[in-house]
């Protein structure tokens, strides 16, 4: 296993800023420079449980990084629960 002591304090960060991510998407907001879907304001309820199981996700990689436990699978979790978000939410890169 490689250094870890940089994870917790980024994991928390992810934490406390997941906690921020509905209320940046004020219902019917569409910048143009955004890649946010429309389906945001669709399934509003799912967007807002997924950003709260980021910010527990990434609570338990810090505390789990900080404790010398598997940080690999947490931050494996947290990540899947990034893309399912981002696959149902975000619209993808323009080439």
């Amino acid at each position: 296993a490689g250094d870890t002591k940089a994870i917790p304090p980024a994991a928390e960060a992810i934490a406390a800023d997941a906690k921020k991510i509905p209320s940046l998407f004020p219902e019917g907001t569409l910048d143009p420079k955004s890649r946010a879907k429309e389906e945001i304001w669709k399934d509003f309820p799912r967007f807002e449980k997924l950003s709260a199981e980021l910010a527990t996700q990434a609570g338990a990689l810090a505390k789990t990084a900080a404790s010398g436990g598997d940080a690999g699978a947490a931050a494996k979790e947290m990540f899947s629960n990034c893309k399912a978000c981002h696959d149902a939410f975000r619209l993808p890169e323009e080439d």
